[in-house]
């Protein structure tokens, strides 16, 4: 009897490890089948995998590959559970290494490429299924997660500039989700140039079982000493969130921290920056759908470019995006003083920024020898631009002192318009006239005698010093014309008399200078404070600061 009980026991237990084999020469299979139906059901048909085993505690897949273009390729994912667990929809650890994944920032905002089915919501599957007739199947809740530790990954984002590549390590555990990488080295297109971008360091955490999913994010510049942080909201069903992000002000310097030193590509336009720039910001997103805003402060802003200099820039901007970068209207900028060539002080200009790159100056407001220039226009960095300045009641005394003539004094205001050409880093200034109030108003010429000594007895050089030695006019023009970097022709158009001399009969002189515009009108900002509007502006900025990322 004993002998047979043996023997039945020999055969129950070949019978049961035969069917343990054919369970794992056949379930492996089967699930890869099951697998790709699924995806397929989802929208995606171009896959693949390998299971490697199935067993009564884990799994093991590797070789995955989804997508037309190899949008998520994974090396391989290890899973333990228990026979309990999956009746509780329970997975006790969860390893994946090699994951390799492209994405797409455009217009339409963030794209997995063939794999866009997948960031679909259940609720839009399903109400796919019911607008072609079929019941949508009630989803079966998600299963429980105990470890997951996902190693090598490596994710690929094609944006408008470039490509950025960000590489790292996450792990799960506790219910907390963390992060860490950092993106590689990569080049952005800066009108055609190549320009490198340096490493910046990513630490992220989150929680995962909580819907919508909230986490945090610290960015880190080693290099430049930039931190940055971000806090946020995902709601995986849905597709969207929001965050909202600020970074440690800027101090930038002559000797240390350059704006090109965080984005190279701004190489061709800034030459030297030096003052205070604080960046905060949001991005929410939903299907299809990406939007931006980014508010920038400056603080006593010192600028240099290819084009354009300024002095002490004071001011807030607001920047929707993400791509093209345009702003709101009514942004506004003061400043102590810019040189194109022509230099303006104590401005104030509000603006808008268009998604075609071009900018629309709505008003600018500048002093000048004592008087005012202003202008509205369009200015496009590609091409040529146009400009018209309208000048108001310049003082003549201090546009004289501008003057190298030593002797030269006068009274008076003059008004009148320069029209202005932009093409690259030179301003061209095309048959600008001044004209004199009909108030009128004097001029005085009283040079040293070696001046008079080169007139060498000419008698029409001698009546122009006599007369000009207590000269009142009626009618005075200038007339400009030239490369304001370069040399520019000022003639100047004077009618008038002297009362002291040939007994007050009039007179009229004509006088033609060559010199550089951008030499003869450099004045000093020192005189330069920051608008009451600025000012409520920028506090306004500091206290969203100090209350951080929403």
């Amino acid at each position: 009897m004993a002998r047979h009980l043996v023997i039945v026991l020999l055969l129950v237990l070949g019978i049961a490890v035969a069917g343990i084999l054919w369970l794992q020469q056949n379930l492996e299979p089967q699930a890869e089948r099951l697998i790709l139906a699924e995806l397929a059901r989802r929208g995606v048909t171009d896959a693949s995998l390998h299971v490697v085993r199935l067993g009564l505690d884990g799994a093991e897949i590797e070789a995955i590959r989804l997508g037309s273009q190899d949008e998520l390729r994974i090396e391989r994912v290890s899973v333990d559970y228990s026979a309990e667990g999956l009746r509780q929809r329970r997975v006790d650890a969860l390893r994946i290494s090699g994951v390799r994944i492209r994405l797409g920032l455009g217009e339409q905002g963030l794209s997995f490429g063939s794999l866009d089915p997948l960031l679909a919501s259940p609720a839009a599957s399903d109400a796919a299924a019911s607008d072609e007739g079929e019941a949508p199947e009630t989803p079966a809740p998600p299963p429980q997660l105990g470890d997951l530790l996902i190693e090598d990954i490596r994710v690929t984002l094609d944006v408008p500039v470039g490509t950025v590549v960000v590489v790292g390590r996450l792990e799960f555990a506790g219910g907390q989700l963390h992060l860490d990488a950092r993106s590689e080295p990569f080049k952005v297109d800066a009108n055609g140039t190549e320009v490198p971008v340096q490493a910046l360091e990513i630490e992220m955490t989150a929680e995962p079982l909580k819907q919508p999913i909230p986490f945090e994010i610290t960015l880190r510049d080693p290099t430049a000493g930039l931190v940055g942080r971000a806090r946020g909201l995902h709601d995986l069903e849905a597709g969207s969130g929001e965050l909202s992000f600020a970074f440690d002000p800027l101090h930038f310097e002559p000797e240390g921290l350059q704006p090109v030193t965080l984005l190279p590509l701004l190489a061709p336009w800034i030459r030297l920056a030096e003052g205070t720039l604080e960046v905060r910001g949001a991005v929410r997103w939903k299907p299809g759908d990406t939007h931006s805003r980014v508010e920038l402060a400056f603080s006593d802003f010192n600028l240099k470019s290819s084009a354009v200099d300024l002095g002490l820039l004071n001011g807030t901007v607001t920047m929707n995006g993400p791509w093209p970068l345009s702003t709101p209207a009514g942004q506004l900028f003061s400043m102590a003083s810019v040189d194109f060539g022509l230099q303006l002080t104590n401005g104030l200009v509000r603006y808008r920024l268009h998604e075609d790159g071009s900018i629309e100056l709505e008003h600018g407001r500048w002093g000048f020898a004592g008087g005012l220039i202003e202008t509205e226009g369009r200015l496009n960095p590609a091409e040529d631009s146009n400009l018209l300045l309208r000048v108001s009641n310049v003082d003549l005394s201090e546009l004289l002192e501008l003057v190298p003539l030593d002797g030269l004094s006068g009274e008076g205001r003059l008004s009148g318009q320069l029209p202005v050409l932009l093409r690259g880093a030179d301003v061209f200034i095309e048959n600008g006239q001044l004209r004199g109030s009909e108030a009128g108003g004097w001029l005085r010429y009283r040079p040293d005698e070696s001046v008079d000594a080169m007139g060498g007895g000419d008698e029409g050089f001698a009546v122009a010093l006599g007369a000009l030695e207590n000269f009142h006019w009626t009618e005075l023009e200038l007339t400009l014309n030239g490369n304001t970097r370069d040399d520019t022709v000022v003639t100047f158009h004077i009618a008038g008399a002297n009362p002291d001399y040939l007994d007050g009969h009039p007179v009229e002189f004509n006088l033609k200078l060559e010199a550089k515009l951008a030499d003869l009108l450099r004045k000093s900002a020192a005189s330069y404070e920051i608008p009451a509007l600025i000012e409520k502006r920028l506090s306004e900025f500091v206290a969203g600061r100090k209350q951080g990322p929403e």
